[in-house]
């Protein structure tokens, strides 16, 4: 794999192909519906005092990521497997199990973002509101189960080279739609200050406010850093990147300078899209009457449109349903691919290989029956994930440690000193926001369940 290409005739066009690969899915699947209203609604509540937050994330999901492309270099062999061989035979079904739940709730998160986006559209196209912002679970099932047929009829039948281009197109697409949404506060003054002022490092007072019925709710900010450092270092994503590899055609052989792929994709993308929606909803929502009672896509899109006008809920909503639509698609593949390596089948998204196709559209179908009948307030969702995440990614990068430090199966890619403190700063980070989950849970358990 080459340098980063420079500026030659054809630069943009061979930076993009250079972006093309296992990297630009991952972003693309950590770029999902909940870590985007989570940004958004953390500027919306908080403006832009969580801004640290995301630069506090970005290396540990750097390090991460890029730990696991290794060791699935080194291993050869599925990530589940590799787990059978280098521990213990349990360990794959402790990890698997809540790492399967988390990702049906996951993926009804997308679904919702989907139909949100699909509701902001029509009501757009009617001038008025057809479907309301709390709509039937009729009306639900309308929206959800069409959705999951068209993520079907895209991905299903083109195998993994067919996906790895489309969500490099969508990527960047997403990034634009959120940008136009957020461009006006980069050309004010006292919002770039105040930008500025959010990087440096500190908890914001919890906001206590009115919705606009009069309800009052309080948001909390310690909850929503968590939110933001749980939505990019996730466990799902880690230990299915190595399988992404493998499909990307990456072996030891070229795996060193995978690394400047990561920094730029992880680093700058993710980063930046990070900083745009955090913008977005800092400048955009906060500050609007009732503004504290902003929850979930649908209100916010309404927000918007009183905001920006019509153009800003189009972009949003475009957004947004691309955001559900990739991270539906990646989470429902690296399950197959838990699934099927888990039972030694062959986990390889490919034309020929039909079994891909059941996990894969199990992974769509089931959570669009359940997300149509399941209604919960949008906040816990974010509580519901923490706690699944709690579960397993800490468990998952203290894994990764010890795999990265086995010489007998990393050889010469053997985590290095620096490497290993950026690792335990990543298990201590995921160890503190996976305690909050766990908290946030026990305090809302009954309303999780009512």
């Amino acid at each position: 794999m080459s340098d980063i290409p420079g500026s030659e005739p054809g630069s943009v066009k061979k930076i993009f192909a250079w972006l093309i690969g296992p990297a630009i899915i991952m972003t693309a699947g950590i770029m999902g519906a909940g870590s985007t209203v989570s940004l958004v609604s953390s500027g919306c509540y908080f403006r832009y005092e969580l801004l640290w937050a995301v630069l506090l994330s970005l290396p540990a999901i750097i390090v991460a990521q890029d730990t696991a492309s290794r060791f699935g270099a080194a291993g050869g062999i599925g990530t589940m497997q590799l787990i059978d061989r280098e521990t213990f035979k349990g360990l794959k079904w402790i990890i698997l199990l809540p790492a399967l739940m988390g990702a049906i709730i996951a993926n009804i998160g997308q679904l919702g973002a989907m139909s949100a986006a699909a509701v902001n559209f029509i009501n757009l196209a009617a001038g008025k509101t057809l479907i309301s912002t709390s709509p039937s679970t009729t009306v639900n099932m309308l929206l959800y189960l069409p959705l999951a047929g068209f993520t079907i009829l895209v991905n299903a039948f083109g195998g993994y080279k067919r996906i790895e281009k489309l969500l490099a197109y969508l990527l960047f697409i997403v990034i634009f739609s959120f940008l136009i949404v957020a461009v006006q506060a980069f050309f004010r003054y006292n919002e770039v200050v105040r930008m500025f002022k959010g990087l440096v490092p500190h908890l914001p007072a919890d906001l206590i406010g009115q919705t606009a019925e009069g309800e009052t709710v309080k948001r909390s900010s310690l909850i929503f850093f968590a939110a933001i450092i749980g939505g990019g270092v996730a466990a799902t994503a880690i230990l299915s990147y190595p399988y992404f590899m493998k499909e990307g055609g990456y072996d030891r052989s070229n795996i060193r300078n995978a690394f400047k792929k990561h920094l730029v994709t992880y680093g700058i993308l993710l980063g930046l899209y990070s900083l745009i929606l955090m913008v977005a909803g800092g400048f955009a929502l906060n500050g609007q009457p009732g503004f504290a009672g902003f929850e979930g896509a649908r209100s916010m899109g309404v927000a918007l449109q009183s905001a920006l006008g019509p153009v800003g809920t189009i972009f949003f909503s475009l957004g947004l349903f691309i955001c559900g639509f990739n991270t539906l698609t990646v989470v429902s593949q690296l399950c197959s691919y838990f699934i099927l390596d888990a039972f030694g089948k062959n986990w390889r998204f490919n034309k020929e290989n039909k079994l891909f196709l059941v996990p894969f559209l199990s992974f769509i179908i089931l959570p669009a029956l359940i997300g149509a009948f399941w209604h919960y307030p949008n906040m816990l969702k974010v509580v519901i994930g923490m706690v699944f995440g709690s579960i397993i990614t800490p468990t998952s990068i203290f894994l990764l440690i010890y795999l990265a430090n086995k010489k007998s199966l990393m050889g010469d890619l053997k985590a290095s000193l620096i490497r290993n403190i950026f690792l335990i700063y990543t298990l201590l980070l995921t160890l503190f926001t996976g305690t909050l989950g766990l908290i946030g849970f026990w305090k809302n358990f009954s309303e999780i369940f009512k």
